[in-house]
């Protein structure tokens, strides 16, 4: 079971559990065998011989739950709505998995047609265009090593702290396929987080700070930060502070940004706050679907290319080869 598995399991259990009347450290013992079961055990052990509150033992587990868990977990511990938490942050890690699920179905055809034509490519331009068997086995090699090289590139980048993985999104950004599904899954983080932090009793400015560090798109998070500080200077809503800051062309359309208006006339924050992140939800994987279009429509081109230029160059050596006997 993977971290994702892991974390819907222990908080999908909790809610259940908190929500049927279960004594929080009996519904901790109750999570499973899973790696989320074993931490859950930890702390309610921690729970039941310190006393402490359930997101202080949280927060003396290292590298499992993130700063946004913590801060919702605190603040519905304070409200009463402790199962409410546990069930909104069960649905976020359960989304973040089917997201992930249809990235990787979505890109499966296109990298084995990747991987298809890196040993193809090669093969033809051995077969007719005269190459050696050694130089054949060594494009092959290296083509076929070239997406592990790249994701172990990026997966030591992404470890390397926020600045150089803020950076990475930066550059995807460049690419416009690729930065829409970045910037879109990330405001569906952010509004999701921000919708949850507001529903389970946090204050508007520390929940912008923590939907800004739960968002897996740095880049945006770094864009998005200034409106807490905007907000608790000035006083004013979040809807006012994007507005101050020219309306954040790029990140917020205008009919998100008049959707959150409305929520804020109406008190209505979280309800509209989860209808933005659906959206984004959505735009996020419908452009998934465009790139898995598109780059097996890149990769027929180049072959194509590939193959015709290889006939060029034989047409070519056989006219000259004809022309030269000619001429003598």
């Amino acid at each position: 079971m993977g971290k994702l598995e892991s974390k819907i399991h222990f908080y999908r259990t909790l809610a259940y559990q908190i929500e049927a009347g279960v004594p929080l450290i009996k519904a901790l013992r109750s999570v499973g065998r899973s790696k989320g079961g074993k931490i859950a055990k930890k702390i309610a052990a921690e729970i039941e011989s310190t006393g402490e509150s359930l997101c202080r033992s949280m927060s003396a587990v290292t590298g499992y739950f993130t700063e946004y868990e913590i801060s919702l977990v605190e603040a519905s511990e304070l409200t009463g709505g402790l199962d409410n938490a546990c069930r909104r942050l069960a649905d976020i890690f359960e989304r973040r998995k089917k997201f992930k699920s249809e990235l990787i179905s979505g890109l499966t055809y296109p990298a084995m047609l990747y991987f298809v034509a890196s040993v193809l490519l090669p093969f033809i331009s051995y077969m007719i265009g005269g190459k050696s068997e050694f130089r054949m086995c060594a494009e092959i090699i290296g083509m076929l090593s070239m997406p592990f090289v790249f994701l172990l590139i990026i997966q030591i980048l992404n470890n390397s702290g926020k600045s150089v993985k803020r950076i990475l999104y930066t550059v995807s950004g460049a690419f416009p396929v690729l930065g829409k599904v970045s910037i879109f899954a990330g405001l569906a983080d952010f509004f999701e987080i921000y919708g949850t932090c507001i529903q389970s009793g946090v204050d508007a400015v520390k929940s912008i700070r923590t939907a800004c560090s739960a968002c897996r798109n740095p880049a945006l998070a770094k864009k998005l930060a200034p409106l807490a500080n905007i907000m608790d200077e000035r006083g004013c809503a979040f809807s006012e502070a994007v507005v101050s800051r020219g309306g954040l062309p790029g990140i917020l359309e205008e009919t998100e940004l008049s959707i959150i208006m409305t929520g804020e006339e109406t008190g209505r924050v979280p309800e509209t706050s989860f209808i933005i992140s659906d959206k984004y939800e959505e735009r996020a994987r419908s452009t998934v679907s465009i790139l898995a279009r598109i780059v097996p429509f890149v990769i027929y081109i180049a072959m194509a290319a590939f193959i015709a230029s290889q006939i060029i160059r034989i047409f070519a050596g056989v006219i000259r080869n004809t022309t030269s006997i000619i001429n003598s």
